[in-house]
């Protein structure tokens, strides 16, 4: 007669490069690696500018894509954590059928203590020595401050597009043409300036183009938004925006040139002087 014996096992998570894996050992030694999920980790801890601690997760949809994104920190305690599982999932991320897996896999998260910090912050801009814009910051070596730009801010942050466009391309068929127009030389000259002010320790100013309808004005702002990219498919911002809609407008081209173009602007509208001077002060 055979007796069969029933071991209990243990069982861990395992967050690898390569998918998520349910590790079992069980009491006569045996390890059983199996992976439950895609890659997911957390990435780096940060703090936004108010002070509140952040999580940034990396993780593999089910398209193969490699996506970030932020959570505040409370979000991986356990009573909250149904908001991390529900925005990863509507981003693409499986996660397993079993309820228990799911919860161990936010367990090794919140346990995880990676080295890699960085701010998030509301604007792009300068943010001590490195310089933010969407998607990317510039800065010293010897720095390694990482700053993102909060994707739920509440600024209208700049297109600030970087497609296929080449430095050269931008050379032959914005800047050379341009030397033949002092007004498009001083657009390129003040987009150029404006990330130095700060630096310099120099106010903000304002160029104001006036003259007849179809005389370039337009042209002047477009070719001073190349600089940075700063024209996107919804063309430029306007005068006709609200006044909060400006206020918006001028946290998130922080740093940078501001175009804003009269297209729209009826006279219901703010009077132009007053938004003139709001967005100069």
């Amino acid at each position: 007669m055979h007796k069969s014996t029933v071991l209990r096992s243990k069982s861990t998570i395992e967050l690898a490069a390569n998918g998520v894996f349910q590790i079992r050992i069980t009491t006569a030694g045996d390890a059983e690696r199996k992976r439950i999920a895609k890659p997911i980790r957390l990435r780096a801890i940060g703090e936004r500018e108010d002070g509140v601690t952040v999580a940034q997760i990396r993780f593999r949809t089910r398209h193969g894509h490699n996506l970030r994104e932020f959570f505040s920190w409370s979000d991986l305690l356990s009573e909250n954590r149904k908001t991390i599982k529900n925005r990863l999932a509507d981003l693409g991320y499986e996660w397993p059928s079993d309820g228990t897996l799911s919860q161990a896999i936010l367990d090794a998260l919140e346990q995880s203590r990676p080295k890699r910090t960085f701010l998030l912050v509301r604007a792009p801009g300068w943010y001590g020595s490195a310089f933010a814009i969407p998607g990317q910051a510039f800065a010293p070596g010897e720095d390694g401050t990482e700053v993102y730009i909060d994707p739920n801010s509440d600024a209208h942050v700049g297109a600030f597009i970087r497609g296929e466009g080449s430095l050269k391309d931008w050379q032959e068929r914005v800047a050379k043409p341009s030397r033949k127009s002092s007004r498009l030389r001083l657009s390129i000259a003040a987009a150029l300036a404006a990330p130095f002010l700060r630096k310099l320790g120099m106010d903000s100013f304002g160029i104001n183009w006036f003259s007849d309808t179809s005389d370039g004005k337009t042209l002047c702002l477009v070719v001073a938004a190349s600089i940075a990219g700063l024209a996107g498919d919804e063309g430029l911002p306007c005068w006709a925006d609200s006044e909060a809609g400006l206020e918006a407008i001028a946290r998130g081209h922080r740093d940078c040139v501001m175009p804003l173009d009269e297209s729209a602007d009826g006279e219901h509208q703010m009077p132009l002087e007053k938004k003139s001077h709001m967005v100069a002060s």
